[in-house]
């Protein structure tokens, strides 16, 4: 939309034999520079959980994007990319790279768009707000996606029985 084409789960170092692939969750490009490929990965967490005790949202987002920082910085340097950590709360809290993310989007949206950047933050927040939401849902009730067997859905595959 506003990068053009992305590539979601990127490889950003191929599996060895002691070490599994690092893959990011999107990459998109000249988000930050011109010509240079931006690397992303997402985590959401429950900023209410027992484990955070009394921490801050900026401490334990703080504490998230450094360990994303500490396993994909290299890995993006090797690349001469960048990397950005979007730590989200389960409740819709974002970090701080977050934020600044969606302020860049928003601002190269409106630009494209020609609408005002504030109501394309705000919608952006919206799109943000909804996504979480599906996530934990998913995460809580599994998929939404019918599973059905194979040529029983109108009966046709079903045998009669007779007394």
């Amino acid at each position: 939309m506003a990068w053009g084409p992305g590539i979601i789960e990127p490889i950003m170092k191929e599996a060895t034999i002691n070490e599994p692939a690092l893959i990011g969750d999107l990459m998109l490009n000249s988000v930050w520079e011109s010509g240079r490929k931006a690397f992303f990965d997402t985590r959401i967490t429950n900023a209410d959980a027992i484990s955070n005790g009394s921490r801050t949202w900026s401490a334990i987002s703080q504490s998230h994007s450094h360990e994303k920082h500490q396993k994909y910085d290299r890995a993006a340097e090797d690349l001469r990319a960048s990397f950005v950590p979007l730590v989200v709360s389960c409740d819709g809290a974002v970090g701080k790279e977050y934020a600044g993310f969606l302020k860049k989007t928003a601002d190269k949206l409106s630009q494209k768009w020609s609408r005002s950047y504030g109501k394309i933050l705000g919608w952006l927040r919206v799109q943000v707000q909804i996504s979480i939401i599906n996530a934990v849902s998913m995460r809580i009730r599994g998929t939404r996606k019918k599973i059905r067997g194979v040529g029983c859905e109108d009966g046709a595959g079903m045998f009669e029985v007779s007394d």
